[in-house]
């Protein structure tokens, strides 16, 4: 709270009460507005930083001919401009916030995304970021119809990156293309 506009808003004592506590090394208070402590938390010269790049997409699987939307997800500080690379992707650099990439041709591909402000740059790069799969009729799209329950050991493979109990099983009657369906908890 602010009562510095109005000079009458604390009696003569109250205001030496308030004086004393904020001066006294007992509780401390004292350290909040020494030169030490100011200088140490950055409130007298402040270090500003280069803002710290990250990025997401509207997708990282896609077949050939699609497009990506890719979103810019910068923290620390403001960021100014912003330059992008996508290797295999049309265009292949951006400085647009928000680029709309398409990819022509089968493989992985890394994304590059840099952020900049007066104070510096900082670069992300995440490799195999992008997989663009092939058009053939015998790659994709991928289907299945879950009928037979070793369909998880056979042919399909799960990642669990949360290291968590959840897992794919098999289910009976809770098909749309057939009788049955995978499903998690």
């Amino acid at each position: 709270m602010e009562y510095s506009y109005c000079t009458n808003m604390f009696t003569n004592g109250q205001r030496d009460r308030m004086r004393v506590a904020l001066e006294s090394s007992i509780s401390g208070r004292s350290n909040l507005w020494s030169t030490a402590n100011l200088l140490a938390t950055g409130v007298q010269n402040p270090t500003v930083c280069a803002p710290t790049p990250d990025f997401y997409s509207s997708a990282t699987g896609i077949c050939e001919g699609n497009t990506v939307t890719f979103y810019k997800n910068t923290s620390g500080t403001t960021t100014t401009s912003v330059r992008w690379t996508f290797e295999g992707g049309t265009p292949g650099t951006s400085t647009a916030p928000e680029p709309k990439v398409t990819y022509t041709t089968a493989g992985t591909y890394y994304v590059s995304m840099s952020a900049m402000n007066a104070f510096g740059i900082q670069t992300k790069t995440k490799a195999g970021y992008v997989t663009v799969r092939n058009l053939d009729p015998g790659q994709a799209p991928d289907t299945e119809a879950f009928e037979n329950p070793q369909v998880l050991s056979n042919q399909w493979t799960a990642t669990n990156y949360d290291g968590n109990a959840n897992k794919w099983h098999w289910v009976e009657n809770a098909g749309t293309n057939g009788s049955n369906a995978l499903c998690m908890n």
